[in-house]
């Protein structure tokens, strides 16, 4: 095989493209990753994941001592808080991600091409130009996975400038604590980025088309009490309204938004966060040229596993696919691709079982469909609900709290949902739940004894145990 010639070509390097890479390597096949930046880590660890969730714990245990300490015997005086030690942290782990990522990409014999834009020429050639447009160099492959990653949507009468008018990108760098943030868009990206300023001083207030915050898919027994919680923390939510205008001074930028009654309000902040949602990063990739057909949001339109509708070589994952943009969505995506290409098998992609989080504090944690979407299709189901402080250990803490939300087939008692709202719990998320809904398995019954039971296997290797004797209400349907 010539030296430009690879079994797979994988074009992005973020967590979809690491899987495949590592995968097809390790399954003996010829493996080159093309990567636009010169480090890998994608949206996830450069821009998202890995930088926010730094900010958000760093934050979280500033606020927490803070509030807390005395309830633990502890007095301080005249804490504050390092702003510039928060974003070195952050930096310090996106850059421990970026050298863990090509390593393990290295070690796993992948070509490694970094700082490189790729363009697919054919369903089996791209072509790679360097940054500086001085080079271009032809790599052919059996089949080619495209995985680059989204970018921030924006409003077409508030473009993103990155200095007052923000994305997440430009948010999480701010070097000073804006007085007063307006995040348009209630979604993980912005409660998580309100929820780090919030803690730090700035007012943070949100407009949200929708009646709920999380996500659209959310439980709205969860969402009610999630934005209650958040709300005495000191945030405001603007829910059900519609930003209609926006006016931006040299002071400050004034958004104009309607209420669902028709009501005419402006909100007036320093900095405003658009948090709106995500496109797939899929233009100048060259695919409507050779003919890969696409949604209106850039995502790739592909077949059960992956696969192009309408050019056979080439493969989407991750963020460039339609549905949820998650990282375990992404991973999952680009092992099913290589299993089908290198392993023998078609794969089954089960997106109901996809487990979401939201880490603010309190964190919530959803997976499976929520109980009002489950009434509306007319289920016959059971609802199991308890708290975390029902638990010895967490009345021992008094600043241990969660809910904790099971759903479940009446006749079969087969998991459809566990839902968990966490308040000021850390480390625990529905992995458990994310297992029972993936296996369609058995839950037993908390009010005869025990948790979730299931397989061993789920998303990061634990099976959290639920309550034994956590007061139960159940509500037969």
């Amino acid at each position: 095989m010539a030296e430009n010639d690879f079994d797979f070509v994988v074009v992005g390097g973020g967590p979809a493209g690491v899987a495949a890479a590592v995968r097809a390597a390790k399954l003996g096949r010829r493996v080159c990753t093309i990567e636009q930046l010169n480090y890998v880590g994608g949206c996830c660890v450069n821009l998202g994941c890995v930088p926010t969730k730094s900010m958000c714990f760093n934050t979280h245990y500033f606020s927490d001592v803070k509030q807390h300490a005395r309830q633990h015997a502890v007095e301080i005086q005249d804490m504050s808080f390092d702003l510039a030690q928060m974003h070195r942290l952050k930096d310090e782990a996106r850059h421990v991600q970026q050298q863990y990522l090509a390593r393990t990409l290295r070690d796993s014999g992948v070509t490694l091409v970094t700082a490189g834009a790729a363009r697919l020429v054919s369903g089996t050639t791209v072509e790679v130009t360097t940054a500086d447009e001085k080079e271009k160099k032809t790599i052919n492959a059996k089949n080619i996975l495209v995985c680059t990653g989204s970018f921030t949507a924006d409003l077409p009468f508030l473009p993103i400038d990155e200095k007052r008018i923000l994305s997440s990108n430009g948010c999480m760098e701010l070097r000073e604590v804006p007085h007063r943030m307006t995040i348009v868009g209630a979604g993980a990206i912005g409660l998580e980025l309100g929820s780090v300023w919030s803690r730090l001083g700035s007012q943070v207030e949100f407009v949200e088309m929708l009646p709920i915050i999380g996500s659209e898919a959310i439980d709205e027994e969860l969402a009610a009490l999630y934005v209650e919680e958040l709300r005495a923390q000191g945030m405001r939510f603007n829910l059900s309204c519609k930003l209609t205008a926006a006016h931006v001074t040299e002071h400050n930028i004034c958004l104009q938004y309607e209420t669902a009654t028709g009501e005419q309000h402006e909100l007036c902040a320093d900095v405003v966060l658009v948090s709106v949602g995500r496109k797939s990063a899929t233009a100048g990739l060259g695919l409507k040229e050779i003919g890969v057909k696409l949604d209106r949001r850039g995502a790739i339109l592909v077949n059960d596993v992956c696969q192009s509708v309408s050019v056979p070589t080439v493969f989407a994952a991750g963020d460039c696919t339609p549905g949820p943009m998650v990282a375990h969505k992404s991973t999952m995506e680009a092992n099913a691709v290589v299993d089908h290409l290198f392993g023998g098998t078609r794969p089954q992609l089960h997106y109901g079982s996809l487990p979401f989080v939201v880490y603010t504090q309190p964190e919530a944690a959803w997976v499976g469909p929520s109980e009002q979407r489950l009434r509306s299709e007319s289920r016959h189901f059971v609802v199991y609900r308890f708290r975390y402080n029902s638990n010895m250990r967490d009345t021992l803490c008094p600043t241990l709290d969660g809910f904790v939300k099971v759903i479940v087939d009446a006749d079969s008692q087969k998991v459809w949902l566990r839902e968990i709202f966490f308040i000021y719990v850390l480390g625990d998320r529905c992995d458990a739940g994310s297992i029972g809904v993936y296996t369609g398995g058995d839950i037993w019954r908390p009010d005869r004894g025990s948790g979730v039971s299931g397989p061993s296997r789920c998303y990061d290797g634990r099976l959290r145990q639920l309550p034994a004797r956590a007061p139960i209400l159940q509500e037969p349907q």
